[in-house]
């Protein structure tokens, strides 16, 4: 401040003038940390070489694809998906030049449980109208079943000013670093910018059932229309009652389940019973006593499957029981639905029925129950199938007999 001593620039007005120098949209100097924790404001080198510079800018304008640009900052994670969300549904994002492939090679690959979303970007007008038109054509075909969510409202308006700055950036790198590490991260922050702009602009949301398409504003929106398709195809699931983002994690698994089979939660699941089961929690044959409640219907499904395989096999594996949660119910794994799981089964971790695998048996306890249950939602390459076999009368007399 000592050389605007006099001036109408003394103290801290001459920090505010330097502070605008380095603004993004001055970018005449830019900000330099010093390893003391002090910051120098550096002039950006002025090109000698326009020539070079605008070379440059129209060649990266002419090469730079939106399929890079989805990449580089992410484009895909512009709904900002809830935890619940991203176990529901797998989004791919997509351009004018690569729609077709992507498309096509999700169409063909297994699902996992998983609904697809193709969401599609464009970086001009030009992509735009490719997208839409692309969009159009492939809902006609029952086949491709998904969702596509067009986001090209939104195109990048700063294009050029981002080539701009990226042109910049190559040609000081090597000449003088700083600067060119500046005009990078300005080239960044305009994709950032533009991220965030997509985040919070025009959506229009298609599928080969639904070919006029919804149109929303704003990525909250958009959940909205997620959760209610998740509802319409599973409309006992439990993904939508308060529960924490924790509770979506794979983190504690068994302990999850074991909750369940206890009634006694704790950890990630603590107190999660309020919440979701609060009718029926630690209530004898509360399927019986309460059988309009989601759980119950559940259970009388679930009970009754079990039941009938039994009666044709002796035993039933856990990829049955669970496998058949999944497609009829919803259930994925994460640590909320082993603990429905568990509770679900907590009638069968006891000794009348024993536990088996490829190589052995053994009585059944509540531990081994949620063993079995969390090592098949891990689903690890190396998974043997492991059965809850029922004890024949005969099993059973013997038991007794010994005791």
């Amino acid at each position: 401040d000592l050389a605007f001593e006099g001036t109408d620039l003394e103290h801290q007005k001459t920090i505010s003038l330097v502070r605008n120098l380095a603004s993004k949209d001055r970018g005449i100097l830019f900000e330099n940390k010093l390893q003391n924790g002090k910051i120098e404001y550096v002039p950006l080198s002025v090109a000698s070489d326009d020539t070079a510079i605008t070379e440059k800018k129209n060649e990266i304008i002419k090469t730079k694809r939106t399929a890079e640009f989805i990449s580089d900052v992410n484009l895909s994670e512009v709904l900002n998906l809830s935890s619940a969300l991203k176990l529901r549904f797998e989004v791919i994002g997509v351009s004018a030049d690569d729609f077709t492939k992507k498309t096509n090679e999700t169409r063909n690959r297994a699902t996992n449980g998983k609904m697809r979303i193709i969401i599609c970007f464009a970086k001009d007008d030009r992509e735009q109208v490719t997208i839409r038109s692309l969009i159009r054509e492939t809902i006609q075909n029952e086949t491709y079943d998904m969702l596509f969510i067009d986001a090209t409202d939104s195109v990048f308006n700063d294009f050029e000013k981002y080539a701009e700055e990226l042109a910049h950036s190559e040609y000081q790198q090597g000449k003088d670093n700083a600067s060119a590490k500046s005009y990078r991260e300005r080239a960044s922050a305009l994709l950032k910018e533009w991220k965030n702009i997509i985040s919070n602009g025009r959506f229009y949301i298609y599928s080969h059932v639904n070919q006029k398409p919804e149109t929303v504003t704003g990525y909250n929106a958009v959940h909205t229309i997620l959760i209610t398709i998740v509802r319409r195809k599973y409309p006992l699931n439990f993904d939508s009652k308060g529960t924490s983002d924790s509770t979506f994690n794979q983190t504690n698994l068994k302990t999850s389940a074991e909750c369940g089979i206890k009634q006694d939660t704790k950890g990630v699941v603590v107190g999660i019973e309020k919440k979701i089961l609060q009718h029926v929690w630690k209530i004898e044959k509360y399927w019986e006593r309460y059988p309009e409640q989601d759980i119950s219907q559940i259970k009388i499904s679930i009970d009754t499957k079990i039941k009938e395989t039994f009666e044709k096999e002796g035993r039933i594996s856990t990829r049955e029981i669970v496998d058949g949660l999944a497609e009829q119910y919803g259930f994925m794994p994460c640590n909320l639905y082993a603990f429905l799981i568990g509770f679900l089964l907590k009638e069968y971790a006891n000794a009348t029925y024993r536990y088996s695998d490829s190589n052995k048996a053994e009585s059944m306890s509540q531990e081994k129950l949620a063993e079995m249950i969390a090592a098949y939602l891990k689903q690890c390459s190396r998974y043997n199938d492991t059965y809850i076999v029922k004890m024949t009368t005969e099993e059973l007399e013997f038991l007794k007999f010994i005791e």
